[in-house]
C-alpha cells in the first residue's frame, strides 16, 4: 500500500499520501497502519520466547527481520513526507514491543532511534521545522507558522465553559478546522463541557478496550485489543496535545470526529476488530 502510494500517489498538503482512482481519493496509510499493527502483534506473540534471547546471533536472527521491515515502512513514509503516521506507528510499535517483550536494552535502543529520527527530520524536512517553530513560539510567527496554533487557542478560550452554541463558532478562520482542528471548534461551540464530554468518550472506549484485553485468555486477541487501544489513544493525544500546545502539531485526524472517509473507515474497522475480540471472550 505504501509503495503504491509512493509510485502513483498525489501530493496534498506537502505529503504524497493520497491515491486517486477516478473521482475516488483516499489515504492508504490509514489502512496500512491497521495491517501493520496486526502484523507486529502476530510476530511478537508468535516469537515472544525467542525474542527474549538478548545476545549474539540469536537476537539478530529474530529481531533483525522485524526491525528491517519496520525500517522499510518508516523510510517509505519519510520519502512521502508523511511524518505524522510514521510517528504514530513508531510510538505504538515501541509500546507494543516493550509490553510483550520488555527489555531495558530495547528501551535504550528505541530512545536512541527516536532522538536520531527527530534530529534527522528537523534538518531534512522544512515543514517539520515549521511545526516545531509554531509549537515553541507561535506569537513570534502569528502571521505565518503560528497562525493555526493561535487561532485554535483563541477558539478554545472563546468557548469558555458552555460554548457559543452549535454553528456559532468562527471555524472559517482556523485552517484545516474540519480535519486537524475539529477539537478546537468543538471547544469554541460547546465549551469546556463539550471538550470534557468528547475526551470522556475516548476514555470510555479505552477503558472498554483495556477491559477486553485483560479478560482475554489468548495472547493474540489480548495484544490485538491493546494495539487498537494504543492506536486510538496515542493519535488522540497527539491531536489534542498539539491543539493545546502540549506537543507539536502532527496534522492527523481526530478519531471518529474529523472529516475524512479513509480515516473513518479505518476507525470503524478497528472498532469491528475490537468487538470481535469481545465476542470471542464471551463465547
Amino acid at each position: 500500500l505504501l509503495l503504491v502510494t509512493l509510485l502513483f500517489g498525489v501530493w496534498v498538503g506537502g505529503a504524497k499520501a493520497w491515491l486517486a482512482l477516478g473521482p475516488l481519493r483516499f489515504q492508504p496509510v490509514e489502512f496500512a497502519r491497521v495491517l501493520l499493527m496486526l502484523f507486529v502483534v502476530g510476530y511478537l506473540v508468535e516469537n515472544r520466547t525467542l525474542l527474549h534471547l538478548k545476545h549474539g546471533w540469536a537476537a539478530v536472527k529474530y529481531w533483525g527481520p522485524l526491525l528491517v521491515f519496520m525500517s522499510g515502512v518508516f523510510l517509505l513514509l519519510a520519502v512521502q513526507r508523511d511524518l505524522a503516521p510514521a510517528l504514530l506507528l513508531f510510538v505504538v510499535y515501541c509500546l507494543l514491543s516493550m509490553t510483550i517483550v520488555f527489555s531495558w536494552r530495547l528501551l535504550m535502543i528505541y530512545s536512541g532511534l527516536a532522538l536520531s529520527g527527530f534530529t534527522a527530520a528537523y534538518f531534512l524536512f522544512p515543514h517539520f521545522r515549521t511545526r516545531i517553530i509554531a509549537w515553541l513560539n507561535p506569537w513570534n510567527h502569528a502571521d505565518g507558522a503560528g497562525y493555526q496554533v493561535l487561532q485554535g487557542l483563541f477558539a478554545l478560550k472563546g468557548g469558555s465553559v458552555l460554548g457559543k452554541g452549535i454553528g456559532l463558532g468562527l471555524g472559517e478562520v482556523i485552517p484545516n478546522v474540519h480535519t486537524d482542528f475539529i477539537f478546537a471548534l468543538i471547544g469554541e461551540e460547546l465549551g469546556f463541557v463539550g471538550t470534557v464530554a468528547v475526551l470522556s468518550s475516548y476514555l470510555i472506549m479505552v477503558f472498554i478496550g483495556l477491559k477486553l484485553c485483560s479478560e482475554s485468555t489468548k495472547p493474540l486477541e489480548q495484544y490485538t485489543a491493546l494495539g487498537i487501544v494504543l492506536l486510538w489513544s496515542v493519535q488522540t493525544f497527539m491531536i489534542v496535545g498539539g491543539i493545546v500546545r502540549f506537543v507539536p502539531l502532527t496534522g492527523m485526524t481526530l478519531p471518529f470526529l474529523s472529516f475524512g472517509s479513509s480515516s473513518l473507515v479505518a476507525q470503524m474497522w478497528m472498532l469491528g476488530i475490537l468487538a470481535s475480540v469481545g465476542r470471542v471472550n464471551i463465547e
